[in-house]
């Protein structure tokens, strides 16, 4: 049995990790920034940070806040309020008068609940009719339709998050005529902190 392979593996993988780890702060300190960072599939976080051993604390940490112990006293739950989805039709990001009406009662119940109210989500979505970047484009300008129109009545853009998701989450089959209508549409979720 050859008791060298693992060895040389370990230490060609060593080697090779060291072009991610910066020799000094002064690396850091002139922008010089490595890929500190490494992310695991889709989800953020879930990282891994490398911190080199030349690096002091105090350099990486002196601009940080004091951290907060979180208990069940200081969470606040949230809850999520998913609208009625928004259609639009065909190859369109034209609101329709069924929209504004869905719209305008969520604006108020923004106003209802204005001190409560995190953030509000706006996704917007294609049938997969149309090549990706197109559909992407489209997606984006159903929202942004939709967060125009919210921002018009007031609504803080501050707390408006919007995505162009093109094709990727139907909520329907896009085989048929029905279900392709239906994957045309913008979702709105409004984040809101949950009465204790």
């Amino acid at each position: 049995m050859n008791y060298l392979a693992p060895i040389t593996l370990i230490a060609a993988l060593l080697t090779s990790l060291m072009f991610f780890i910066p020799t000094s702060a002064s690396a850091l300190a002139l922008g010089n920034q490595p890929e500190i960072i490494k992310e695991h599939g889709n989800d953020p976080q879930a990282m891994d940070v490398i911190i080199p051993d030349d690096i002091s604390e105090d350099l990486l940490f002196s601009d940080a806040p004091e951290l907060q112990v979180l208990t069940e006293d200081t969470l606040t739950p949230l809850e999520f309020i998913s609208l009625q989805h928004i259609n639009f039709n065909h190859d369109s990001y034209v609101l329709s008068q069924e929209a504004v009406v869905i719209l305008d009662s969520a604006a108020k119940y923004y106003f209802q609940n204005d001190t409560m109210i995190n953030r509000i989500l706006i996704d917007g979505h294609t049938s997969d009719i149309a090549n990706d970047d197109y559909n992407y484009q489209l997606s984006d300008r159903r929202a942004y339709a939709v967060w125009d129109y919210l921002a018009s009545q007031g609504v803080d853009i501050e707390r408006m998050m919007v995505a162009g998701k093109g094709e990727i989450s139907p909520t329907d089959e896009n085989w048929t005529r029905s279900g392709r209508n239906r994957n045309r549409r913008v979702e709105v979720q409004i984040i809101k902190r949950a009465a204790k």
